[in-house]
Formats: structure tokens, C-alpha cells, sequence
């Protein structure tokens, strides 16, 4: 029981940081906070900052991880492709300002660069798919899905650096429109 709640204190201490660094995008741009800022909007110190992050754009990744990940892994067990892929949007939609002025601020390891290997280039379907179909994916298949995962992921980045101004309907029936069939009928659309 007591690491269950380290575990869930830890969660939201980082959960804290991450809101706090929202809060200030939206009164100055990235280059422009502090580490320090941010721990004092998140009431922490700079230690506790540190032990849960590299740097600010370590809150990003964590970010990712905590919200995106969790609601990537569901597809196929708790919804389908498609509602999945929206509540990414939806949720990346939430924290817009972060994820432009990380995005925007970035030169290297950026959203479209970190998010295809975050996925594992479609990996964190595989085994959804293949116990689904009651076999291992055939490599036409694996190819796809992988196309599929590095697809979304440039859609994604190129919705961010256009400032997140196409709605999410719109990326829906996209995301929608290019699974192919093994996809949707193992995972739902």
C-alpha cells in the first residue's frame, strides 16, 4: 500500500509540474521560463523538479507518456482506432499551448521524432492485433503498421506546427481513412 501511494504521489507531483508549465506558455514563451518558474507555479523545489525531470522539455515526454500512452495502449480493448486516435487529439487539444511552444522552440528531438519511437512505430498495437487474429502478424502486415504509426505521427507534428487550428474531426476521418483493413477489424474503428 505504501508504494502504491509513492507511486501516486509521484504522479502528481509531476502531474503539478506539467500543469504549472501550461500555465505559464500561456503568459510567456518557452525560452522565456525558467526551471525555476515553473517549481515555484508548481509550489516544489528545484531538487524535486530535477528528480523527476532532465529539463522543461522532459515535462513534454512524461506528458506524453502519462496521458498518450495510456490511451494508445486501450485501443482495441477499450475502444477503437479511431476514438482512440481522437482522444489523443482531444487531450494534446488540452495542453495546446505546450505542445506549440515545445514543438516550436525544439531543434531537435521533436514530436515527430520522439512520438514514432514512443509508439515503438506501431508495436504498442502489435499484440492487441495479433491475439485478436490468434496468430503472429505477417511482415506485409508489420510493414503497414508501421507506415500507419510513422503516418500519424508526421499528421500529428504537422497539426502542431500549424498551431492545432484543423479540427479534430478532420484528423479523425483522416486517421480513420488510412488503417488498413486488418487494422479496423481487429481493433474497431
Amino acid at each position: 500500500v505504501q508504494q502504491e501511494h509513492m507511486t501516486e504521489k509521484l504522479k502528481d507531483t509531476r502531474l503539478e509540474i506539467a500543469r504549472a508549465l501550461n500555465s505559464l506558455l500561456k503568459e510567456k514563451p518557452l525560452n522565456r521560463i525558467s526551471v525555476v518558474d515553473v517549481c515555484h507555479k508548481a509550489g516544489v523545489s528545484r531538487t524535486t523538479f530535477y528528480r523527476y525531470f532532465p529539463d522543461i522539455y522532459g515535462v513534454e515526454d512524461w506528458l506524453w507518456d502519462y496521458a498518450c500512452r495510456d490511451i494508445l495502449e486501450g485501443i482495441g480493448k477499450n475502444y477503437g482506432w479511431t476514438e482512440g486516435h481522437r482522444r489523443v487529439f482531444e487531450f494534446m487539444l488540452e495542453n495546446r499551448e505546450y505542445y506549440i511552444h515545445t514543438e516550436n522552440d525544439r531543434k531537435e528531438n521533436s514530436f515527430l521524432l520522439t512520438a514514432s519511437d514512443r509508439s515503438k512505430a506501431g508495436q504498442i498495437y502489435t499484440g492487441t492485433i495479433e491475439s485478436r487474429l490468434g496468430r503472429k502478424l505477417l511482415q506485409e502486415e508489420r510493414t503497414q503498421l508501421q507506415y500507419i504509426s510513422y503516418m500519424y505521427a508526421s499528421m500529428t507534428h504537422k497539426w502542431i506546427r500549424e498551431g492545432m487550428t484543423t479540427p479534430i474531426q478532420v484528423l479523425e476521418a483522416l486517421v480513420s481513412g488510412l488503417v488498413p483493413d486488418f487494422i479496423s477489424e481487429t481493433l474497431g474503428n
